[in-house]
């Protein structure tokens, strides 16, 4: 059922585009607003075509105009127009109204006649508040995430979202006022090198603004940054780091996360400080991958859908709460088909195991945390074991590890070791005592100490880079973990990312590899880190 604050569009459409005379627009004498190098005033249009009333933006002295500062005005008012005549004229943004529209520009006299916003801007709503209403703020956010979109889908980035660039215009009734992106000055093609910086709010600045040789060029993903600082304000009436200019840029670079939102406000929840502080990554690749998917996180705080994946990973990540798993979420409340449609991540997972209502994920640091207390010793007391026949000898690392996964899943029965030829020197019942990884963790130092390789080709020594290659064991592996665990924390970030989308996609139940594919394609540092999570329950 629609929200009924959520007013209807249409009744804030754009006003359409005319010819106008900029000789006959009737100007007021005081400006109503005069931020940055323009300024805009309300006018008024003397004839009987809509509208009859306009914002009119133009440079703030006309007197001492230079013939750069006229073309980057008329390139503002082209980008501007670009953008606002997709929203108008694409079929796909139909459903959308979050860009100012653009009536006319001047061709060679730098104005802009644009639609009138009479609900004031969002800085003058905030200006000594703690933030809006939870579900109103929320929703602005989405908003504006979707204006941004239409813009990054036609290759513009705006690269200046900050609350006096979002105006609203007025709704009737209880509905929220619509909110619209306007001031296009520093926004510029993906094509185009990057402006100056000038004029630029350095509070809802991203670091890569600051420090691009650090953080990279500003792009699409500078927006995710800037509208995630807007919606920081929206929930708290504040940027996310304050100070004067200087502390801020060294803050926004250099300086620890801001305080989430749950700091300032009571009814912000562990999942909206993630879906938010997701989006404010000093680093780049740690953002959202695209507006739309901040827009779809702001939605499911709001409507308490399932989350994206990212953010769902980020609160597993911090509390392990089953609870806001986006998969785990969506496939526990039957009822919920809305959820599991919106996001396309959840699975129904009808099961009576106990165990079986955390994720793949959850379990696993389950077994973590009881091999950690009990000192190394096995986290499974049923874990069937595996011995190996000597047939297997020929096999690579990665397909022996495949058997073995095989044979356990057959009935839960271990195979007997009639013949083998390093496996017959061990003890049968030293062997049953083994868990399944560290009987790989066995194999891995027998193939070791016999000089073979991965699947690959590169030496078991070269792959077993977890960080700690020292130490004095006889097998030469030993060092390279502890009691018999790998710790995933010490391989790259990307390797990481490697084995959360396998087990995402398994989760989900859209996989189009089962997990050990999956990690067969994961480079070697990665290995380990998926080895450590095949005592998990098999999916």
């Amino acid at each position: 059922m629609t929200d009924p604050r959520i007013p209807d569009r249409s009744a804030v459409a754009s006003p359409p585009r005319r010819d106008l005379d900029y000789r006959t627009v009737d100007a007021a004498k005081s400006p109503l607003d005069a931020g940055g190098q323009a300024l805009v005033y309300e006018a008024a249009v003397p004839d009987d075509e809509p509208p009859d009333r306009i914002a009119l933006k133009e440079p703030a002295d006309p007197g001492t105009l230079t013939g750069d500062v006229v073309e980057t005005f008329l390139e503002e008012a082209r980008t501007w127009e670009l953008v606002d005549r997709r929203e108008r004229e694409k079929h796909r943004w139909a459903d959308s109204e979050h860009v100012v529209g653009v009536i006319d520009t001047g061709e060679r006299l730098p104005w802009i006649a644009m639609e009138y916003m009479d609900g004031g801007d969002l800085a003058e709503r905030l200006d000594g508040t703690d933030g809006l209403a939870l579900d109103e703020a929320l929703w602005v956010g989405e908003c504006v995430c979707r204006g941004i979109e239409l813009a990054h889908n036609y290759g513009v980035v705006h690269l200046d979202v900050k609350p006096s660039n979002v105006l609203f215009r007025t709704t009737p009734g209880d509905a929220w006022d619509v909110p619209k992106i306007a001031d296009w000055g520093l926004a510029r093609s993906l094509s185009e090198r990057t402006r100056t910086m000038e004029g630029l709010s350095v509070t809802y600045a991203a670091p890569e603004q600051f420090e691009p040789d650090e953080f990279g060029d500003p792009d699409m993903l500078t927006d995710v940054y800037q509208v995630g600082a807007l919606v920081y304000a929206l929930l708290t009436g504040r940027p996310p780091y304050v100070g004067n200019r200087m502390s801020v840029m060294h803050d926004v670079v250099y300086g620890d996360p801001p305080a989430p939102p749950s700091a300032h406000r009571d009814d912000a929840s562990p999942a909206l400080d993630a879906v938010v502080s997701t989006a404010l990554e000093t680093s780049k690749r740690d953002r959202y991958d695209a507006v739309q998917i901040f827009r779809q996180a702001l939605r499911a705080a709001r409507t308490d859908r399932a989350l994206p994946p990212i953010v769902a990973d980020r609160l597993s990540a911090d509390d392990r709460s089953p609870r806001v798993d986006a998969a785990e979420s969506a496939s526990t409340d039957t009822g919920s088909t809305d959820a599991a449609s919106s996001d396309g991540d959840s699975t129904d997972a009808d099961t009576g195991d106990p165990d079986e209502d955390l994720t793949f994920r959850e379990r696993v640091e389950q077994i973590r945390a009881e091999r950690s207390e009990d000192d190394g010793s096995p986290a499974d007391d049923d874990t069937t074991n595996t011995s190996v026949a000597d047939e297997s000898e020929e096999l690579t690392f990665r397909e022996r590890v495949e058997q073995i996964r095989a044979e356990r899943s057959e009935d839960g029965e271990s195979p007997t070791d009639d013949d083998s030829g390093d496996s017959a020197e061990a003890d049968e019942s030293e062997l049953e005592d083994l868990t399944f990884r560290e009987r790989v963790e066995q194999i891995r130092e027998e193939r070791s100490e016999d000089g073979e390789s991965t699947s690959d080709g590169s030496s078991n020594d070269s792959a077993e880079t977890d960080g700690d290659t020292s130490g004095d064991d006889a097998g030469g592996s030993g060092a390279a973990r502890t009691d018999g665990w790998f710790d995933p924390a010490a391989f790259p970030e990307g390797s990481e990312r490697d084995l959360a989308a396998a087990i995402a996609g398994i989760e989900s139940g859209t996989a189009e590899l089962s997990l050990a594919d999956a990690i067969a394609r994961c480079d070697d540092r990665s290995l380990a880190a998926a080895l450590a999570a095949m005592d998990a329950p098999d999916h």
